[in-house]
């Protein structure tokens, strides 16, 4: 009776061993690798950047729609600021119940807000530096700098 349960384990894990074969294994490396390197690898531009002001008259924008822009972006800043602080109000309220799957999708919430809430940031600082594509160092160093 039990050889039989034993020859249906044998078996699974014989299947098992064929599927996590070396070869699956590095033709999933090989893609991931792919994949990464598109993603974090820097293009070979081959003509200068577009500057901000050709991007201003490519987009026909005007000084009042810059600063209209730059209203927009910190009151977005505020929104997603304040509905993450209630949020993290929530998340405390739901560790404390002890309602850890609530409180885990609750945390993904709040830091989609705080991203959010970054993103709009980084675009009022393009819009303040009046440059395009600024890297994060500049935008965290320039933070440091202000509040000093």
């Amino acid at each position: 009776m039990f050889g039989f349960i034993g020859r249906r384990i044998k078996k699974t894990g014989q299947k098992f061993a064929r599927w996590a074969d070396v070869p699956a294994l590095k033709k999933t490396y090989s893609y991931m690798h792919r994949i990464g390197v598109s993603v974090f690898k820097p293009k070979q531009e081959t003509e200068p950047p577009e500057t901000f002001e050709q991007a201003m008259v490519r987009m026909k924008l005007t000084e009042a729609d810059l600063a209209s822009r730059a209203r927009i972006c910190k009151l977005q800043i505020l929104f997603y600021g304040l509905a993450a602080l209630g949020v993290a109000i929530y998340l405390a309220y739901l560790i404390a119940g002890g309602y850890w799957l609530s409180a885990g999708l609750c945390l993904l919430i709040m830091l989609l807000l705080l991203t959010c809430a970054f993103k709009s940031h980084f675009w009022l600082f393009q819009i303040k530096q009046r440059k395009l594509g600024c890297t994060v160092q500049e935008w965290l160093n320039s933070s440091t700098k202000e509040s000093k």
